[in-house]
């Protein structure tokens, strides 16, 4: 761990345990399915139909704010689904994550950690496509 990591740990200690508390799904989790990862960008949440659920193949970047990630970068095409139709895995799966060094938002003050993230499967069912 570089020093800079190391002096910004408590930060990421603190968002990572306030993010965990997230029951569902979530932003930055993994998604498995034929063997494949994919990494859940955007979660669309309605309150009459199911949820949308889009993922990305790996060029995202995953910003961790206060109990919550957003993504920025290209989305694949999302599939829908209640929470309870995911299954949660016993398997972790590391994500790069970013935040602002000491909560301060400016250029050139992003800082990444690797943080281990949820993994869920989908029914075959389920069309789900790059």
């Amino acid at each position: 761990m570089y020093k800079e990591q190391k002096e910004q740990e408590h930060i990421f200690i603190e968002k990572q345990k306030r993010y965990n508390q997230i029951k569902n799904p979530r932003v930055g989790d993994f998604i498995k399915q034929n063997k494949k990862y994919y990494r859940i960008a955007y979660i669309w949440k309605y309150e009459t139909r199911p949820y949308t659920y889009q993922t990305e193949s790996g060029g995202g970047s995953y910003y961790l704010g206060d109990k919550y990630m957003s993504m920025s970068g290209s989305l694949n095409s999302g599939f829908q689904a209640q929470p309870k139709d995911l299954k949660l895995l016993k398997e972790t799966k590391e994500g790069w994550i970013w935040f602002f060094k000491n909560k301060l938002a400016m250029a050139y003050n992003g800082i990444n950690f690797k943080m281990n993230m949820r993994v869920y499967s989908i029914p075959k069912s389920f069309k789900h496509e790059e």
